[in-house]
């Protein structure tokens, strides 16, 4: 069975608000059509202002229990970067930009394996990816994407719920932070 999924970036309608704090709207969407093939990444986001820039997956879901929002996707709750083959990142060989095969990265290091976002207002990108899995034990499903600053802040978090009627996640919009959790 193929496995398609959309992680949207719209803010909550209920908390207006907070649309004019962070702005950003959009989603990722994955589709690997079986654990032999590439996984299809698409990218569609608007209002960036050339605030972000890179972008990973996490190796934990933002979690649902209520707590301050200024920590929600802290290293603490959502850890670092899904790497599963303990890729070293500080070694000097590490590709910081695209160019090398996927197999050189971390697996949730896709903005390095791709493109980054720094400098943009709107993203529109489609990439293949041969090592970001949607099957398997090192599969990037239950995990969560971030969005950080151009300074590597964590910026962009929210959690991911299924509607009963299609697999488009439905985020709520918090303070300055939003991530988008793979499920």
């Amino acid at each position: 069975e193929e496995l398609q999924d959309r992680c949207s970036l719209t803010p909550s309608p209920r908390k207006p608000l907070l649309t004019s704090l962070v702005g950003i709207k959009g989603y990722f969407s994955f589709r690997q059509a079986s654990p032999f093939d590439v996984t299809e990444v698409r990218v569609n986001l608007s209002n960036l202002e050339s605030r972000v820039g890179p972008y990973h997956v996490h190796n934990f879901p933002v979690p649902s229990v209520r707590q301050s929002l200024s920590n929600l996707c802290s290293n603490d709750n959502v850890g670092g970067h899904w790497n599963p083959f303990s890729i070293n990142t500080s070694d000097p060989s590490y590709p910081k930009v695209p160019g090398s095969t996927h197999d050189k990265y971390e697996i949730g290091d896709l903005s390095a394996k791709h493109m980054s976002l720094a400098g943009q207002n709107n993203s529109n990108m489609v990439f293949t990816d041969f090592n970001l899995p949607l099957f398997g034990q090192n599969s990037i499903v239950g995990r969560s994407v971030v969005i950080h600053q151009t300074d590597g802040n964590r910026f962009v978090c929210a959690n991911k719920m299924f509607s009963p009627f299609d697999n488009i996640c439905n985020l709520h919009a918090f303070f300055y932070k939003r991530c988008c959790t793979i499920n």
